[in-house]
């Protein structure tokens, strides 16, 4: 993993978590997990946080493997209080993790989920639903909702909330209004 911080004075650092300065600190290491720790909207320091995973121990998995547990290791400050208040956008192997927006910063994985979910999944949702609902005649005995749930690969509840989101959607706009809206 490859973290990227970008400051308004031009500034700019690279941590490289591929290349660790001196591994014999992480004697019989099977595997090391890193992890962001930041609060958009808080004003403490933004971690970047180091795990490793020591040789197996004695104890079984469910599928019969040695389990290695994970070992804290340390925490690095990537931008501590006072750059904060400079940083302009945070990349993780140059996906965006954080972004400037006005005077806060903006959590990229949220915002992204919800733009992904309102750009892709409920379009593609939409016609999935439609298509299966339209198809409710053949299904089984049985609450069709649940069964078109099962088929979606969710539960009733996940089912319901999808129904939701989908009435919740923005209404499309014609071509000719856009085009009328994109004329700068």
């Amino acid at each position: 993993m490859v973290l990227k911080t970008y400051y308004d004075d031009g500034h700019f650092d690279c941590f490289d978590t591929t290349q660790l300065v001196d591994s014999s600190q992480f004697r019989c290491n099977r595997l090391t997990n890193w992890s962001l720790d930041f609060d958009p909207e808080g004003g403490g320091p933004i971690l970047l946080n180091l795990y490793w995973y020591d040789s197996a121990s004695d104890e079984s998995g469910p599928a019969g493997l040695p389990v290695a547990f994970r070992s804290d290791g340390w925490s690095f400050v990537v931008a501590d209080a006072s750059d904060r208040e400079h940083l302009l956008r945070m990349t993780v192997d140059d996906e965006p993790v954080l972004v400037r927006l006005g005077d806060g910063l903006s959590d990229c994985g949220r915002l992204y989920y919800f733009a992904n979910m309102v750009d892709h999944v409920l379009p593609r949702a939409s016609k999935a639903v439609a298509f299966l609902e339209g198809m409710r005649g053949n299904w089984s005995d049985g609450d069709a909702d649940d069964e078109i749930a099962a088929v979606l690969g969710m539960s009733g509840d996940g089912y319901r909330w999808l129904l939701e989101a989908l009435n919740a959607l923005p209404e499309e706009e014609d071509d000719d209004d856009m085009a009328d809206d994109n004329r700068f």
